[in-house]
């Protein structure tokens, strides 16, 4: 079966939530919603005139919707809509028990997917210099009159909503303008918080271990530069087991996790292989990209985990430890570290 979207089944929906709580849909979203957010400009009943934008020509300013109040009845404010996204930015891997905001299933062609209740678009194109896909999870909503959509983009932690009275048609085009501007200036900012907390090379400080690596953040995120463990040429090794191609690349992933989460104390990391998407003409297979954070281990320990110690006033981190190498890197105050190559083995 194929999913499609259904005002009729939001309509069953609020029918469902008044036989459950034996409450009107208008009182339980008011209790549950709207009061607890302090949404105080949010309302399924007709505000005054003066409280809203009213469009010339045909509109549904005073229509009371009734049953179909569920599928687009609540008046709304943009300063209420932010308060509700930064609620939803907030809680969203606890508000079902689960992360709430993952596809559900697919919709029509490559890029949008349907979520519970999200309508959701995978887009390669919202990016300057990187063809890496950034998740739009999304609500849109018209009447007569109004158009509106709210927009939450989990990548980078932000939201926003846009909300149009009168003709639709510039709709498209700033809702175009607005994510650009958004997604692009929050991966500049995420570039640069990179850079400032975790950018630069770690080395031993036992001078006889030829152990070193140098981390640099860019449109590919965190990644890893030059790997060298006691003398071996780690990146090299990698690609040799995993036949990695020319465009690969070892980029870092937060987990979200402390290795202390008591102190909160001790950032979890892993080294995952990220790719550039080739114009070429390739083949069926070269757009699957299945991200799996799990390796091999050794004495139960991850070889791609790293966890970042020793935070600094200025946000520094200090100390990388390599949990499976089973060793601690200081950051170098160096801007270059010397690379003996004569000492690096490819492997």
């Amino acid at each position: 079966m194929k999913s499609t979207y259904s005002n009729v089944a939001f309509e069953l929906l609020g029918l469902v939530l008044e036989r459950v709580t034996k409450q009107t849909f208008k009182d339980y979203i008011n209790e549950a919603i709207l009061q607890p957010l302090n949404m105080s400009k949010s309302t399924l009943s007709l505000p005054p005139d003066s409280a809203g934008v009213i469009p010339k020509g045909s509109h549904y300013w005073d229509v009371d919707e009734g049953i179909q109040n569920p599928t687009g009845g609540i008046y709304s404010s943009s300063t209420d809509l932010s308060k509700y996204l930064r609620y939803i930015l907030t809680h969203y891997n606890t508000i079902a028990g689960l992360n709430w905001l993952h596809p559900v299933s697919p919709s029509g062609g490559l890029n949008s997917f349907y979520g519970m209740p999200w309508e959701i678009l995978h887009s390669d194109r919202a990016l300057k210099d990187s063809k890496r896909t950034v998740r739009f999870i999304t609500k849109g909503g018209g009447l007569p009159g109004y158009t509106s959509i709210i927009v939450i983009i989990p990548d980078f932690g932000i939201g926003f909503n846009l909300l149009i009275a009168g003709g639709a048609g510039a709709f498209s085009k700033l809702r175009d303008a607005i994510s650009a501007t958004i997604v692009q200036a929050a991966e500049e900012i995420s570039i640069r918080q990179l850079q400032e907390r975790y950018v630069g090379t770690y080395v031993s400080t036992n001078h006889t271990l030829n152990s070193s690596i140098s981390l640099v953040a860019d449109h590919r995120g965190l990644v890893v530069e030059r790997f060298v463990s006691n003398g071996t040429d780690v990146l090299s090794a990698i690609a040799g087991i995993t036949e990695a191609s020319d465009t690969s690349y070892r980029v870092l992933s937060p987990t979200l996790l402390f290795r202390d989460e008591k102190k909160q104390q001790g950032e979890l990391w892993r080294s995952v292989t990220g790719n550039e998407r080739s114009e070429d003409d390739l083949g069926i297979w070269e757009d699957e990209c299945i991200a799996d954070m799990d390796s091999g281990l050794y004495a139960g320990k991850g070889f791609n985990e790293l966890v970042f110690w020793d935070k600094e006033k200025n946000g520094k981190y200090g100390t990388l430890e390599l949990s499976a190498f089973r060793i601690n890197l200081t950051r170098s105050d160096e801007q270059d570290v010397n690379w003996n190559e004569q000492e690096v083995l490819e492997l």
